[in-house]
């Protein structure tokens, strides 16, 4: 392999044993005392911050917004990506990390279905081969 392929399965390998974690700290903060809301909030400040200087570092342009996008990059970004969090988390700590894991691999799959019943379009190929991959995977 090459080293940039390399990098990009590490990676994914990474970004995964992350995602995994997630559910440990989960359980453990929990067992503290520490609620769903309060570890949704610390860990997506925490990565906004690091984000933004990571950002800044090396592109300081992608920080420039027009002020217009501000209404649509706060509730869409921000608040669905907060709910993300807050819903995950509240899963795992009432169904468990295997029940959470497989309703979010079947999340896809369900928003497919619906968009093209709602629009009223027959699927194409392509979208039934990438949702029974999904199926396939969970």
């Amino acid at each position: 392999m090459k080293q940039k392929e390399t990098a990009a399965v590490l990676m994914v390998l990474l970004a995964a044993a992350c995602w995994g974690a997630n559910g440990i700290f989960i359980n453990i903060l929990t067992a503290y005392g520490v609620n769903g809301t309060q570890m949704t909030l610390v860990r997506m400040a925490s990565m906004a911050i690091l984000t933004g200087i990571w950002l800044a570092a090396k592109n300081p342009a992608a920080l420039k917004i027009d002020l217009r996008d501000l209404v649509w990059f706060v509730p869409a970004g921000a608040l669905g990506l907060f709910m993300f969090g807050l819903f995950y988390t509240y899963s795992i700590q009432r169904v468990g990390m295997g029940t959470a894991a497989v309703l979010i691999l079947c999340r896809p799959l369900s928003c497919y279905s619906a968009s093209c019943s709602c629009m009223k379009s027959s699927p194409p190929a392509r979208g039934c081969a990438l949702c029974s991959a999904c199926w396939a995977v969970r």
